[in-house]
């Protein structure tokens, strides 16, 4: 054996915040390293920033001091390994830039909100002027439970609504923001209430003699349910068009106690294979893609669009034309396909990427939240209509296009779909 150069570098093509702690890490594959020694470089001149010196150590690995660094600046730097017979190698040059995080905060948030839906607005900002590249809120209840995220957002605009919000109850909002060194900020989970205003909803029915017409007045309080759509197109002026992923939401302003029986009516269910794209393509580049056939990874130092191959294997290849998955039961390299889908292949030389997520929210055709704060949702896709609660399958039901009744029932705590078939 002998000693080998340091692999396996981090932190390597990646921004991080100079003002905190900085770990470089690297791995050793030939004889045991008994010293090293870290030195780093500025990248535009070549002038030397920090050297370590040698360090007798068995670590692989070294902490910068925050506040060593400064943000705005890429660096390059090598580390040099001794074995026990004072045989020295170093690694190849390693990239990685400082940046401060992003800053981000809520504008309009107050710690009470008087309504069942608002709109959260946000700012972004960073000490190098970095632009923003991507947002997210996130919804909580008062037990840091997740229960709303808006999508991923690429633009400089942060704003969402949430809506169903429950009276005389406490939530927390968290806005994440990541800049285009691809660094996160976040505002921490913020707390505010929800107060408002609710109707009476409890049937009382009474009834009343009216002796003069030899007659009865029953009266009651009718409970109104309104639900909410983020459709306004109407099919013969009185049915919702549902159709390409639009959804209708009945989930605040009324009570499910214990057993209930839904009844919808559905006509002409379009059916939703999912299947989207079996292969694809990575490409690693320093702007974002509108090709969505490519998934795209983003790398500052590559300035044109350069297609990778996905490789398993024990140790990283010496091209760069590769992403490498490190495996150590992989001595020769295996080329992965790429495969995006709603379901895992079968087939094991495919890196599979999940598309579930972002298929069932286009694929809800209602959603609904009883008192037990139990979320209820139906979706369609594959010919099949799918019933979850608190986001678990709990049935799924084949169907073929036409007219139907579907019935969801909840008898005892069990959940059940099904379907009744209009001539």
């Amino acid at each position: 054996m002998a000693i080998l150069k340091p692999v396996n570098i981090s932190p390597s093509n990646i921004s991080v915040d100079a003002t905190q702690q900085i770990v470089v890490s690297w791995k050793n594959y030939g004889d045991r390293q008994y010293a090293y020694q870290v030195k780093i470089y500025k990248n535009i001149d070549n002038s030397l920033i920090l050297d370590s010196g040698k360090i007798i150590s068995f670590n692989n690995f070294h902490v910068i001091n925050a506040n060593t660094l400064t943000n705005g600046i890429q660096y390059k730097y090598q580390i040099t390994v001794w074995n026990q017979i004072n045989e020295t190698a170093t690694s190849e040059w390693i990239v990685f830039k400082c940046s401060s995080t992003p800053i981000c905060s809520f504008t309009n948030l107050t710690s009470t909100i008087l309504n069942t839906s608002y709109v959260f607005q946000g700012s972004y900002s960073q000490a190098q002027n970095v632009p923003i590249k991507s947002w997210q809120m996130i919804l909580y209840n008062s037990y840091d439970e997740i229960i709303g995220t808006s999508p991923i957002t690429y633009s400089s605009i942060i704003e969402y609504e949430f809506a169903g919000f429950s009276n005389e109850r406490d939530y927390k909002i968290e806005l994440q923001v990541y800049s285009q060194d691809n660094l996160l900020g976040t505002t921490g989970k913020i707390p505010f209430h929800v107060r408002y205003e609710v109707p009476k909803s409890a049937l009382s029915l009474q009834a009343t003699k009216i002796e003069e017409l030899a007659a009865t007045r029953l009266q009651w309080n009718v409970v109104q349910i309104i639900g909410k759509s983020d459709s306004s197109t109407f099919v013969d002026n009185e049915k919702i068009d549902v159709r390409n992923g639009k959804k209708v939401y009945f989930d605040s302003g009324f009570n499910i106690n214990n057993n209930f029986t839904l009844k919808l009516w559905i006509e002409s269910v379009t059916n939703y294979n999912f299947n989207i794209l079996p292969s694809t393509q990575i490409v690693s580049y320093n702007v974002p893609l509108s090709d969505t056939t490519l998934i795209w990874l983003d790398n500052s130092l590559q300035s044109t669009e350069l297609p990778m191959q996905v490789v398993v294997s024990r140790e990283a290849l010496p091209t760069s034309n590769f992403l490498w998955i490190e495996d150590i039961n992989f001595a020769t390299p295996k080329t992965l396909s790429v495969s995006t889908d709603i379901y895992a292949p079968a087939n094991t030389n495919n890196l599979w990427i999940d598309l579930l997520d972002g298929a069932e929210e286009n694929l809800r055709i209602l959603k609904m939240q009883n008192n037990q704060d139990e979320f209820i949702s139906l979706l369609y896709f594959n010919n099949k209509f799918h019933l979850y609660k608190n986001n678990e399958l709990v049935t799924s039901l084949s169907i073929s296009s036409g007219k139907y009744y579907l019935y969801i029932q909840q008898i005892n705590d069990t959940l059940t779909l099904h379907v009744e078939a209009i001539a």
